[in-house]
């Protein structure tokens, strides 16, 4: 028979038996003097109550492992009867911790099979859009109509022209077209951003602007728009030629004005607000705390000005694509063929804009006229980092201005009435599909494997229990009672987290397709707190960022377990039992939104300059994935927030003990802190 390890030389079986029994007299001793309230020898005036329980863990630990073996039977049998029974709250909290686990998949869900969106190209998908907000009309003299029906109240809300993704637009032309002698001083100080002289967007405006001034800062933001065309460079002019023989005259569309009449890129903060009736925002997690704070999420936009200032009454509409050379940029994009998000076609929206001119056309006076300006703004493709998963987004809107105005016969025209009629939309970039199977497989191995470990493990309790019971002496109910008091008697977080299998599948599955379950998770158009089975989802897929902080103590035991030094007496270093979810749970409130009092209105331009009006280089812009453009988010963010929470604990405790340490001179308490000390056999 070979030698323990632990002995120097050889020996007989019954010298080794001898020894092994020996040993676990002692050992039971030992616990015996912990049972009846006696602490280890050596421990009575160096050792507190908490490294007393810790010693008392590792015995606990040592024993049920001694208890599988034949030739500890009847120490196993004396381990069983003088085992503690588990506090009430011992026992749920156990009963919590794997009623989640085996719930873990079934709540979250084990992948992304399908995208709620319409897709539009391969891996591209719209979100929502182009969704028609409601149509606003603004007179001189003050009335405000919302959809034709004339509101009582003559005031406007401010956040349709400081916080809605559809204002970006506005508000960089305004920025950068300040000197123009055409606007006056109806822009209020607090919508203005950078380049604003006086500009003061962290002040607070009235909740309510009125009338007559959104009236006349759509009126006057127009003129400059028309005024500031010539200083644009005009493409219309030059022919297109090969080998200097002219392959298409211009001819009649040389002679149009020139439409496009305002170029920009500008920088903006993420809007956590939506003015569409989708419901979603217009970026998901962008009001989270994290967002707001730390990773301050930013949008690179491209801004497209284009007016139409000759429009025929007898001819109604408008023609916004005619000249390829000088036309709105929506003329290209896929998103205004109008495919809605539940797969219906629709008009597209340069038709929605001419029938819309001609229905106003049609009821114009002798000498009313009509003009069309088109602001559009949209975002570069902003991929987001934090998982295996591409995923980006960008988000779009056009702002169409139809004035009416009253002109005389000498040329001179009063705008009467000014619609504000915009649409906005989001496009979503992922390859999440191509990943689902992989997830899935991931987390079925462990969520099957998590099942088999519990089940095995009240099997080997309740074959521990027989061998100590008499089946003649006992009935079934003792020994399932005794089952139960053994069963509970194993660490839960042991259970939970101390095999490499289910912590490496679930950790590895949320690397995957963390990044779009959060997508779909915060971006749906649904309160986190509208109902509990929604709750518990959202819940369920943030708070499996407890995998990662499992994964991570797990290589912290491996490198502790690889120690020369290191011998299974000295068990392993760890956390208490339920800080690991704990942590995950408070790490939730840094990425939910609106979370800690974050403001998620701010939408602030935080640079914008004039460019020249390329059309090539703007639509390149918005289709491309610049490797620069990425904001941290999945992985990243669920570290950091985790990072977070177990600052606040640590600083929680460090003033608990504080407290008592100031309240207790006179009898020094000691409060463990669960960061150290505490001894956990992984297995």
């Amino acid at each position: 028979m070979a030698a323990h390890a632990g002995d120097v030389s050889g020996g007989s079986a019954h010298e080794l038996n001898h020894a092994s029994s020996k040993r676990a007299t002692q050992q039971n001793q030992e616990v015996t003097s912990s049972f009846n309230g006696k602490a280890p020898i050596g421990s009575r005036t160096t050792s507190s109550m908490n490294s007393a329980e810790n010693t008392w863990q590792r015995k606990r630990s040592s024993l049920l492992l001694v208890a599988m073996h034949p030739e500890g039977a009847r120490e196993t049998a004396h381990f069983v009867e003088r085992l503690p029974r588990s506090t009430a709250l011992r026992v749920v909290l156990a009963l919590f911790a794997y009623a989640l686990l085996l719930s873990d998949v079934p709540r979250g869900g084990f992948n992304v099979k399908t995208l709620p969106f319409v897709q539009i190209e391969p891996n591209v998908f719209t979100v929502y859009g182009p969704t028609a907000l409601p149509s606003r009309a603004f007179y001189q003299n003050g009335t405000i109509t919302i959809d034709g029906v004339t509101t009582s109240s003559s005031d406007m809300p401010t956040a349709f022209y400081k916080f809605a993704p559809s204002s970006y637009g506005l508000r960089t032309v305004r920025d950068l077209l300040d000197g123009s002698s055409k606007l006056d001083s109806s822009w209020p100080k607090c919508l203005l951003s950078v380049h604003s002289a006086g500009s003061s967007y962290s002040s607070n405006c009235d909740d309510t602007l009125p009338g007559t001034t959104v009236f006349s800062m759509l009126d006057t933001l127009v003129e400059a728009l028309k005024a500031n065309a010539p200083s644009t460079t005009s493409y219309k002019n030059v022919a297109q030629t090969e080998e200097g023989i002219a392959i298409m005259a211009r001819g009649e569309l040389s002679s149009f004005p020139q439409r496009v009449c305002f170029a920009a890129r500008s920088k903006a903060r993420w809007t956590g607000t939506s003015s569409a009736a989708s419901g979603s925002t217009a970026a998901s997690s962008s009001t989270s705390f994290l967002s707001r704070n730390l990773l301050d999420h930013k949008y690179w936009l491209s801004i497209w000005a284009t007016t139409f200032t000759d429009l025929d009454p007898q001819n109604p509409g408008v023609d916004l694509c005619v000249d390829d050379l000088d036309r709105p940029l929506l003329c290209e994009k896929p998103w205004a063929a109008a495919v809605a998000v539940d797969g219906t076609k629709g008009e597209p929206y340069w038709e929605a804009v001419s029938s819309r001119a001609a229905a106003l056309q049609a009821n114009l006076g002798k000498n009313e006229k009509l003009d069309v300006t088109l602001v559009e703004a949209e975002s570069d493709p902003l991929t987001r980092l934090g998982g295996a998963v591409l995923l980006a987004h960008k988000i779009y809107n056009v702002v169409a201005l139809y004035r009416i105005r009253e002109c005389t016969d000498a040329g001179g025209c009063k705008t009467s009435v000014v619609f504000d009629e915009r649409v906005e939309g989001k496009v979503l970039y992922t390859d999440a599909l191509e990943w689902s199977s992989l997830a899935s497989t991931l987390r079925f191995i462990g969520q099957l494997y998590v099942f088999v470990r519990l089940l095995c493990l009240f099997i080997a309790c309740y074959a521990v229990v027989s061998k100590t019971m008499s089946y003649a002496t006992s009935s079934d109910t003792s020994r399932l009672k005794r089952t139960l008091r053994v069963f509970f008697a194993v660490p839960s977080q042991v259970v939970v987290y101390g095999s490499w299998l289910p912590v490496l599948c679930y950790a590895s599955a949320h690397v995957i397709d963390g990044l779009i379950f959060y997508e779909l998770e915060d971006d749906g158009g649904e309160n986190t707190t509208g109902s509990l089975s929604t709750l518990t989802r959202w819940l369920a897929v943030h708070m499996r960022c407890v995998w990662l902080m499992a994964l991570m103590a797990r290589f912290r035991a491996l490198l502790q377990t690889s120690a020369g030094t290191w011998t299974p007496s000295h068990g392993v270093s760890g956390v208490r039992g339920h800080l690991l979810p704990a942590l995950a749970l408070g790490a939730v409130a840094f990425v939910a939104r609106g979370g800690i009092s974050v403001d998620d209105r701010d939408a602030r331009i935080l640079e914008a300059n004039e460019v020249e009006p390329v059309p090539t280089f703007m639509l390149l812009r918005s289709e491309t994935l610049d490797a620069w453009k990425m904001n941290l988010e999945g992985v990243y963010s669920d570290m950091l927030a985790v990072a977070l929470a177990a600052v606040i604990y640590v600083l929680v405790i460090l003033a608990v003990r504080a407290l008592i340490h100031s309240s207790l001179l006179a009898r020094p308490f000691r409060v463990a802190l669960g960061l150290s000390g505490n001894q956990v056999a992984f297995q």
